[in-house]
């Protein structure tokens, strides 16, 4: 675990602070009195939880408590996050217009004065009476069930989802050059790899499962030929099991699963994303083998459409 962002963490936190602090009435932040975000087993692979987690602090914390106050952030976790977040101690007290941090260290056997204490913070902060979760955040463990019964159950819950996807969505310089990485990496993959894959299964009329091809994308996209310079390959994941089918059984979502029916040599579909340091990056790409002038006029139709949506994504229109 690298040394924690320092800057990046300030600026993002006064972000979430002072949207908190915001007049506006749909201001979903104004309905809680502190925020409170419990991450358990890395059990959960996208979560809000760890979306804030790694928004903050640039590593994703498990079996961690975090709880928000007017004036303090409260965290309960191991020694060696809890050293980690040090740092964090030292910034915040030279900033009068952010909350004090204060961490407290997990017990090996029982947790529960810590989870007191914190949730005495929250009874001073505000009106003490309602918290801010992520309702569809769902982690598993003791550590999970003890902070929601010594924190959770004693206040009245709403979901604050929507608000953190707000104050989150503008990217800042470090958060776009993380992304783009994440893209160049898919794109290597499908280019060197996962097209080539294909392109020779056609060729030689081979045989071969949508699923053994799933299967062979995922075992490579750590390989170095596809990982760009100053990029920590042990921080590249893929963000769900690549999708390829082909046949006219096409299920156009992310959950679906690569089946077992053999590649048809028609329209070819294909799924791929990567994600870098937490941050996801995605393609979809059609391929045709011998297409009929009907699909290619289509084809030719939807890909005007959609270069008229990008020149129209920009800010201010």
């Amino acid at each position: 675990m690298a040394n924690v962002d320092a800057k990046a963490f300030v600026d993002r936190l006064s972000k979430l602070y002072a949207s908190w602090e915001s007049a506006d009435e749909d201001n979903q932040w104004n309905d809680m009195d502190a925020l409170v975000v419990i991450v358990g087993k890395d059990d959960v692979l996208y979560s809000k939880s760890t979306a804030l987690q790694t928004w903050l602090f640039g590593y994703e914390l498990t079996d961690t408590l975090c709880v928000f106050c007017a004036n303090e952030i409260h965290i309960l976790t191991s020694k060696k996050k809890a050293d980690f977040l040090t740092p964090l101690h030292a910034v915040l007290k030279g900033k009068k217009d952010l909350p004090t941090l204060k961490t407290y260290l997990r017990s090996k056997d029982d947790d529960t004065e810590s989870l007191v204490t914190i949730s005495s913070g929250i009874k001073r902060s505000k009106a003490g009476k309602t918290v801010g979760v992520f309702t569809k955040d769902v982690f598993t463990g003791d550590f999970v069930e003890a902070c929601q019964k010594n924190v959770l159950s004693a206040y009245t819950q709403v979901d604050v989802s929507a608000a953190f996807a707000y104050v989150s969505a503008s990217k800042d310089e470090a958060e776009l050059d993380l992304i783009k990485k994440a893209c160049q990496i898919t794109c290597n993959v499908f280019s060197k790899h996962v097209k080539k894959e294909i392109v020779t299964i056609v060729d030689e009329e081979k045989r071969v499962k949508h699923s053994k091809i799933a299967d062979g994308i995922d075992q490579v996209v750590t390989e170095k030929k596809f990982i760009p310079a100053g990029v920590d390959a042990d921080q590249v994941e893929i963000c769900y099991s690549p999708i390829i089918q082909s046949g006219g059984d096409y299920q156009l979502k992310f959950s679906t699963v690569s089946s077992d029916e053999k590649l048809h040599f028609g329209t070819i579909i294909c799924y791929l994303g990567i994600r870098y340091k937490s941050y996801c990056s995605n393609i979809v790409r059609t391929m045709f083998v011998q297409p009929t002038q009907e699909m290619q006029d289509h084809y030719e139709f939807l890909l005007s459409v959609y270069e008229k949506a990008l020149e129209n994504l920009k800010d201010g229109v």
